[in-house]
């Protein structure tokens, strides 16, 4: 009897978040048609950016990760312009800030280089659950 309530007891214990479901948002552009998508695991605390810019995860920084809101950064971001002759030219290496307001739906992205003063770019986004289509 001791042994079979034990068991019970650990497999409700540990099987309660074990198996937690990741949750993926999709940010659209308030204004145009960029997107990001996003995949958020609760359970270790972790969101990825699964579409709309390519991204080194090895350089993303979470700085706040609560029910209310993630604050993230990603570092070594290269950007590219076309010279006279039409040949690529690398920009001076850059970093993403996204700031996501769990409680609104909202994002705020910023572009920036580092010691740099003047902000590259900032966009507002709004944001929903989405659901993988396949």
């Amino acid at each position: 009897m001791k042994k079979t309530l034990l068991i019970i007891v650990l497999s409700l214990f540990l099987g309660g978040n074990a198996y937690a479901k990741t949750t993926f948002i999709k940010c659209t552009k308030d204004s145009g048609n960029r997107i990001f998508i996003f995949e958020i695991n609760d359970r270790k605390k972790d969101i990825k950016l699964v579409d709309g810019i390519g991204v080194d995860e090895d350089k993303k920084t979470i700085k706040e990760f609560s029910k209310n809101s993630i604050d993230l950064e990603y570092d070594g971001i290269i950007t590219y312009n076309l010279d006279e002759n039409n040949k690529l030219v690398p920009n001076k290496e850059q970093y993403i800030s996204i700031l996501i307001s769990r409680m609104t739906g909202q994002m705020h992205y910023i572009m920036n280089e580092r010691n740099n003063d003047k902000m590259l770019t900032m966009e507002k986004f709004t944001c929903e659950k989405a659901e993988p289509i396949f």
